[in-house]
Parts: C-alpha cells; structure tokens; sequence
C-alpha cells in the first residue's frame, strides 16, 4: 500500500526444517488420520447450564466439594446432566461416550475423575476375592458373595418406594386449570421416556438417596431442553426437542492429525460444514465460545 509492503494475513507454519520437509516430500502436508467427534448438542447444552448457573447454584447449597474428588458436586450434577440429555447412558458406559465427545474441551476430567464418577457402589461391601499366583500363567482369581453383608446392605441402604397423591387444599379453579394443562406435563413425561434424548432410563440405583439424585438430574436435564426449546420457538424455529437436539448433533468436531518428524503427531481441530439451520442455531446458542480455534 502506497508502494509499501503491507501483512494482511500471517500464520505460522512451522519451523524452517519443517516447512523444507514439507516441500520436499510434496504430500507429508496432508493429514494421516482423523476423528469425529460430537460438539454441537454437547455445546448447546453446557452452554445453557452455564448462562443458568446450575453449577454455581448446586455447590452453594451442598457446600464445598469432598477431599477425594476434583469434581464437586455441582459439576457432576452437570455432567449427569449433560448426558441424560444429550445421549443417555448408564455410568458404566460413561466413560465410553464421553471419548466420543469434545467435552474434554468444555470440561477437564482425568481417567482417574471419571472412573471416580461411574465407579459401582457397594460392590465392595458385598463380593470378597482373592488373587493367588506369583506370574501370569499362575494368576487364579476366585471370589464369593457374602451373604450375611448382603442382608445387612439390604437392611440399611436398599429402601422402598411409595407413590402417593393428595390435592383436597387446592381449590376448585387450581383443579380445573391444572387438568386443562395436563397435555403439557403428559408431554414430558412422553419426553422423558424417549430412550434417545432427555431420558429417565436408564436407571440403575435402587437406594432412596440415590433415585432421588438421579430424578433430580433427569428433571434438571428435562428443563434445560424445554428451556433452550423454548430460545429455539422464541427465533421462529418450530422444532421439537428431539429434533433440535439431532440438528445440533450434526455440528461434529474433525479433528486432522499431521505426522511430524519426532514426537506427537500435531492435531487441526474444525467444525464440519453446517447446513443454514444448523448455523442458526449454532448463532442463537453461541456456540462459536466453544468452537476449537485451530
């Protein structure tokens, strides 16, 4: 400009002795492999829970996290969260999904944190093994189930369930418009029994504490997807939950692998191409705040 030089765009590519590898071997600027994995439904949804406080407001009332644990309770309350609505699953599997994910960009948890979070309860109080052997061709593991602990379990942890109604306060107009509206309560619970998103199953705790953390969560998860259902209406979109959740799920993050001279192959992350509804909702959830940059 004005017969200087001028920088308009400028990234780094490299050291010289690899920009001169690349060169010479003409492909070796190619990726070697990738992965997909889910970013959109995931972003959406953390991104809600994050302009509501959930994590906030939950570790303000159960107070500060335990000593065993980096997660407090609030953040796994989110994470239970974020997966009954998103993809369903037992905590066995969770570990499983959330490879799958770009969560480990929204979120860090170590191995050790999330076998901390889907590790069994009472396993340990009821199944005693042992493993003999000095070597792998000698390894014998054998084991039984102790009874006595088992009842003991059953006595103090297991509960029971009891499911009651009594309405005689209410007046006669809350009665009325309340069954007027049953068609929306009807609805979630239809919601909350799609095996696919925002599900109640499934559930796998037979406690009274632990099936009311796990309603909680559910009910949590059933709100969040009304809520951002509702932004999503609000922006003249008439989409379901089931369906705003499978057009967000469409947004994938790619991540490009390079192999390099030595050490770890370097990693490209991108966003697929979004087609126009997908890019309005990636718009009206901000989603750019959790897109990779590089």
């Amino acid at each position: 400009m004005n017969g200087k030089p001028r920088i308009v765009s400028q990234r780094y590519l490299g050291s010289a002795e690899e920009v001169m590898a690349r060169l010479g071997e003409g492909s070796s600027g190619d990726s070697t492999s990738s992965e997909h994995r889910s970013f959109g439904d995931l972003a959406a949804v953390w991104g809600a829970m994050n302009r509501l406080g959930v994590i906030n407001i939950i570790d303000e009332v159960v107070g500060e996290r335990r000593s065993d644990t980096q997660v407090s309770v609030g953040a796994y309350i989110a994470l239970a969260t974020l997966n009954r609505v998103v993809a369903p699953c037992s905590k066995l599997a969770f570990s499983e999904w959330w490879a799958g994910t770009a969560g480990d960009r929204l979120v860090r948890l170590s191995a050790a944190e999330i076998a901390h979070i889907t590790r069994p309860r009472w396993v340990g109080w009821v199944v005693t093994w042992t493993l003999s052997g000095s070597g792998p061709k000698d390894f014998a593991l054998s084991f039984a189930v102790d009874e006595e602990a088992l009842r003991q379990l059953e006595d103090e942890r297991f509960g029971k369930r009891i499911l009651f109604s009594d309405r005689e306060d209410w007046i006669v107009a809350d009665l009325v418009g309340t069954y007027r509206s049953q068609h929306h309560v009807e609805s979630d619970f239809r919601q909350m029994k799609d095996r696919q998103v925002v599900s109640f199953s499934p559930m796998f705790h037979w406690t009274d504490s632990k099936i009311r953390v796990h309603m909680f969560y559910c009910v949590l998860a059933l709100a969040i997807a009304k809520l951002m259902a509702r932004e999503v209406r609000q922006s003249s979109m008439d989409m379901s939950v089931r369906e705003m959740l499978a057009t967000l799920a469409g947004i994938q993050e790619t991540v490009l692998f390079y192999k390099g001279d030595r050490g770890r192959p370097r990693a490209r992350r991108l966003l697929t191409e979004m087609k126009p509804t997908q890019q309005r909702l990636y718009d009206l959830f901000d989603l750019a705040t959790y897109a990779p940059k590089r």
